[in-house]
């Protein structure tokens, strides 16, 4: 019995035996109307066989690839199988087939965490042709050597990605809303760029709390969705929090959970988002706004790996990996003991820098296709392209706010530009207010005066006017002590007995 091609990949025919096999690969063509997916793993199995590859995968995804997808691969898999995704980042940076005979010999793989776990010795990709918004590459790669040379490789997948360009128009035609609600990706070419998804790869494997450290507006999340989806969590749940922008109280109830009758109003169990993405990943945006109370119980988390819910007596088991972000100097914060320096510490175990746009101003171009490409998808709009000129206006600013400023620069050049270009005079950096905003008080002086107009409000009545705030009493009577303001409740005789909290009032 003639085998198609040996499983090492070490035969010499192997190129021949695609020409001998011709006869279903063309049927597969013609069935790529009806069953296009089928006709895709008919594909890559002659690919894999012409190569002498042990394996063969098409990975779909923006460029880069963060957040990839395998569609299709040979041999076949019902889990989705592990494949090295910066073998389809290179090819597609590159925007041509590439080989490679000795990854061990490559430097940008020696320290590949993906390529290390799977044992590659060789592998060759290709970007697959197309107008399609997620671009795709081919990838082939075995735990030996190939021994069809670089020529033959890199023609056999150029031909092969271009009849599977071909067979992805008929179910890849996406409407314009498609590509705005797609997922935002990690974009870039940069040195500066790919030593982050370097870090990336590096962190994902492992199972450690990161810290992810950059300026506001470069991309935190991304990163934090980006360790998710490379790591071994990333069928499990990825939930994200921002830190800041809930009330302290309302904070500890959805990250810790709450047990029924906590409080008023707790009629059920509410789970949580700790024991809701057991097993999976948790992002903590803005840690550094964390306050000091939730911070000892997230401090319990990391250490115990239990959970405890508001109102509960017994701590429950979670296996959950925390992602924390800040823009924040952590520094200051400990020295200022805002922010607990053994939080920190198990925090960052592995820390990822994010870099600031002015940092990687290479990349602009690139960025900023992909943003107006979005934009004008999700303002149903056609698209417009920048024109050079526009494009050096671009890389000449300084970019304080990072990607979110970008983005906000581009939209109002998509509505401004006349025409299908968009020129420098276009862009439009700092829009114009129509009076200087008031510096905002300082936050001792916001809370006093929250505190100060619900107490007059309610009459000095510290249950009620804790009510109003949002607050519980003990968050009411800290914030007091702190601020040098007393309730006559707080100042009574040393021997007093128990007073009414309906009768507290404000002295």
């Amino acid at each position: 019995m003639t085998k198609d091609a040996p499983s090492n990949g070490r035969s010499e025919n192997s190129v021949s035996t695609s020409r001998a096999s011709n006869e279903p690969l063309a049927a597969a063509c013609l069935a790529a109307s009806q069953a296009p997916e089928a006709a895709l793993g008919i594909v890559l199995e002659h690919l894999r066989a012409a190569a002498g590859a042990e394996r063969a995968f098409l990975v779909e995804a923006a460029p880069p690839p963060r957040n990839a997808r395998v569609v299709a691969a040979s041999p076949p898999s019902e889990t989705p199988p592990a494949v090295s995704r910066r073998l389809a980042v290179r090819a597609l940076a590159a925007d041509r087939p590439l080989f490679w005979p000795d990854l061990a010999r490559e430097p940008l793989f020696v320290d590949g965490a993906s390529v290390r776990a799977l044992a590659l010795r060789s592998a060759v990709a290709s970007p697959v042709p197309g107008n399609d918004p997620r671009r795709a590459a081919l990838v082939l790669d075995h735990r030996a050597a190939m021994l069809v040379d670089g020529a033959s490789a890199r023609r056999l997948v150029r031909a092969f990605a271009s009849l599977v360009g071909l067979l992805r128009r008929p179910f890849h035609v996406r409407s314009p809303s498609a590509v705005a609600e797609g997922p935002a990706v990690l974009n870039g070419r940069s040195p500066v760029f790919l030593r982050l998804m370097r870090e990336i790869d590096a962190a994902a494997a492992v199972p450690l709390p990161v810290l992810v450290l950059g300026e506001s507006g470069t991309g935190k999340e991304l990163v934090a969705r980006a360790l998710h989806a490379e790591g071994p969590r990333a069928t499990r749940r990825f939930v994200a929090i921002n830190c800041a922008a809930i009330p302290e109280t309302l904070l500890e109830r959805e990250l810790f959970g709450a047990a029924r009758g906590a409080f008023t109003g707790a009629d059920r169990d509410h789970p949580g988002l700790l024991r809701q993405a057991d097993g999976g990943t948790v992002f903590l945006d803005e840690i550094g706004d964390m306050p000091l109370p939730l911070q000892a119980k997230l401090l319990r988390v990391l250490q115990e790996r239990t959970v405890r819910a508001v109102g509960a007596l017994d701590e429950t088991p979670v296996d959950v990996r925390v992602v924390a972000a800040t823009h924040r100097d952590l520094d200051r914060l400990v020295a200022a003991g805002r922010f607990r320096s053994d939080l920190r510490y198990r925090l960052e175990v592995l820390v990822v820098r994010v870099p600031a746009l002015r940092e990687r101003t290479s990349d602009l171009p690139l960025l900023a296709d992909d943003l107006l490409a979005r934009l004008a998808a999700r303002c149903r709009i056609a698209p417009k392209r920048l024109s050079a000129n526009a494009k050096a206006r671009l890389a000449a600013h300084a970019w304080p706010g990072n990607v979110r400023e970008l983005e906000s620069v581009l939209a109002r050049a998509l509505l401004r530009a006349p025409s299908g270009v968009i020129d420098a005079d276009d862009l439009d950096f700092a829009p114009a207010t129509a009076t200087p905003a008031e510096p905002p008080p300082d936050a001792d002086g916001l809370v006093r005066a929250m505190i100060e107009g619900a107490l007059a409000a309610t009459r000095g009545n510290l249950t009620a006017a804790a009510a109003r705030l949002g607050w519980s009493r003990p968050t009411l009577y800290r914030k007091m002590n702190a601020l040098g303001l007393r309730g006559k409740d707080q100042a009574g005789p040393s021997g007093g007995g128990t007073r009414s909290s309906d009768s507290s009032t404000f002295q």
